[in-house]
């Protein structure tokens, strides 16, 4: 049996506990929406029925198709097991399932938890790699190359963690979604409220996709790896001498590594792109906070600025008048000063000013 990975354990125990905290909340979210359910379906019934009696109802193929598909909603909605298993597992697990085909290369869809194996199996080559270059490199006799492969090391662990983070916010959203999803499942019967379901529905396929084109940036990325690794696994480096380790092969490496982060971050764009939804990428979050910061300094500089103005006009004031006071002082106790020397110099000569005392 192969070992498991460490983004594989992961993996699986915040799927066990999402799984887990969908099975107690769901039920208990659409008991208590079932009276205000009930309300409505009643209410739009007897709208139905008055339309009828009145000659104004639609036509009967649309009544026909909206008594199906309430009959068919309200089935899946109140009942969990219906919904688990015609609905959640369906969608995340072929979700997850594309995305293992892709990291897997293998010939059919395969358990999410268990192609990870292949990204752990590369980082950890290379990983490898970059211990052997480095390990008779010290701080001080080989610092360029210690330097080289921890950077390497930061970049590719940093790769690691934001495709980690994809995943991870892609199901929990997607979980997410469905524990609140029997409302808007609900609403569907009602053409009034219908764009609600498709909101949601917009909502669960874009966070679905999202691991999808994750996989596909780390496949190629995994792929270029196989080459860089070979290459970094087999290059000579020597503390002085004819090799080095600044070469096309650590230069690649670092340019894949930050072009795959790069791609990792516009995931939700692309996902977004096919489904019309929200993109939500970790620029739009810091845009999100630069913008609240700003927000938040703005109304308070304005308040500050009055303040600082009458604080300056008031010091220009009252400094100019204590350093005109100052000034002349001095200029008093300097002329004393030149007189009481002139004073002392005549003494020294024997003249006397008949005027002084």
């Amino acid at each position: 049996m192969q070992e498991q990975g460490l983004f594989q354990y992961f993996f699986l125990h915040i799927r066990a506990v999402l799984d887990s905290f969908m099975d107690s909340q769901y039920q208990t979210l659409v008991d208590s929406f079932r009276p205000l359910a009930i309300s409505i379906l009643t209410i739009y019934i007897l709208t139905g029925a008055i339309k009828i009696f009145t000659g104004h109802a639609e036509k009967p193929k649309e009544m026909m198709w909206t008594a199906f598909t309430a009959s068919v909603i309200v089935g899946i909605v109140f009942s969990y097991d219906a919904y688990k298993n015609w609905l959640l597992d369906p969608l995340i697990d072929t979700s997850m399932k594309l995305m293992g085909f892709i990291l897997s290369s293998s010939s059919g869809l395969n358990s999410a938890g268990l192609v990870f194996n292949n990204i752990d199996y590369h980082f950890a080559i290379l990983f490898e790699a970059l211990r052997d270059i480095s390990k008779d490199a010290s701080l001080w006799d080989g610092a360029h190359i210690f330097i080289v492969t921890f950077l390497l090391a930061l970049l590719y662990g940093a790769l690691y963690i934001v495709f980690s983070f994809m995943i991870i916010f892609a199901l929990f959203a997607m979980y997410i979604f469905f524990v609140i999803g029997g409302i808007p499942l609900f609403l569907a019967i009602m053409p009034s409220t219908r764009f609600v379901f498709w909101a949601w529905l917009r909502g669960i396929a874009n966070y679905a996709l999202i691991p999808v084109f994750a996989a596909l940036v780390m496949g190629v990325t995994l792929n270029a790896l196989s080459a860089i690794i070979l290459d970094l696994a087999n290059q000579k480096v020597a503390l002085s001498g004819e090799y080095d380790v600044w070469n096309y092969n650590v230069a690649s490496a670092f340019f894949m590594g930050l072009l795959s982060i790069f791609f990792l971050f516009k995931c939700s764009e692309f996902a977004a792109a096919l489904t019309g939804g929200q993109p939500s990428s970790a620029s739009a979050f810091m845009g999100s906070m630069v913008s609240l910061g700003a927000m938040s300094t703005i109304p308070a500089a304005r308040a500050l600025a009055p303040k600082i103005a009458t604080a300056g006009r008031y010091g220009a004031k009252y400094g100019g008048q204590a350093l005109g006071a100052a000034g002349r002082g001095i200029a008093d106790g300097a002329s004393r000063v030149a007189d009481g020397a002139s004073r002392a110099y005549s003494a020294l000569k024997g003249i006397f000013n008949k005027k002084g005392d």
